[in-house]
């Protein structure tokens, strides 16, 4: 039975890239590298904000300015990340049934860790019990370590734990940790490449995943 949800954040819990791509372009355009746009910047996110600043200027790690970038990326992003940024349509509801309800709940999340925290803070408050953000001392995802540190917080039972994302990432990140996923048609994933994951649960909108945890 499962009573456990563990949750990524950008793209399943939170539309979060219009903050994202303010951030990445205040970063390059500090260093003279050329902007992206919203669509750009949605390719390029994953598998943590250090490989999205890769993908977003020249030659990647590759570049002498590339920590240099990194750093003013996160302090921006950091300081700006609830600007544009809100739950999804329907998210809070199921949040608040999930506590309603006894559930234990999660956020696991390859964004840097102090952003994460500020994020659940300002839009979910006291409805997520554990936040994990990308720090240097844990394998990010899709290793199952952040997850299967969330769950050891919870005092859960992977057998009992579900974990939701909106990528590829997520679906791996799942799999790794031994618990069942779901996988949002909502986020910055297109439906049609998510289709193309083996044995996959989709779901279109976030009352579908409490369809599915408590049948």
């Amino acid at each position: 039975m499962i009573d456990t949800v563990i949750f990524d954040l950008d793209g399943t819990l939170l539309y979060t890239i219009e903050d994202l791509t303010d951030g990445v372009n205040y970063a390059v355009r500090l260093f003279g590298y050329p902007q992206h746009c919203v669509d750009a910047v949605r390719k390029m996110v994953g598998n943590g904000i250090r490989n999205l600043i890769k993908r977003a200027i020249p030659d990647g790690m590759d570049n002498p300015d590339f920590e240099n970038v990194f750093n003013a990326f996160k302090e921006f992003y950091t300081d700006n990340c609830i600007v544009k940024t809100r739950p999804y349509e329907g998210v809070v509801e199921v949040l608040e049934y999930l506590k309603r309800e006894g559930f234990k709940t999660a956020i696991v999340s390859n964004k840097n860790n102090q952003a994460v925290i500020k994020l659940k803070e300002h839009f979910f408050d006291e409805l997520i019990m554990v936040t994990i953000g990308q720090s240097d001392d844990i394998k990010k995802k899709p290793a199952p370590d952040m997850v299967l540190k969330a769950v050891q917080e919870l005092g859960s039972d992977i057998g009992n734990c579900i974990y939701v994302g909106d990528s590829g990432v997520d679906y791996e990140t799942a799999r790794n940790a031994g618990m069942n996923g779901v996988i949002v048609s909502w986020g910055f994933c297109e439906r049609a490449e998510l289709e193309k994951l083996k044995d996959v649960t989709i779901i279109d909108k976030p009352s579908e995943l409490l369809d599915m945890i408590i049948h």
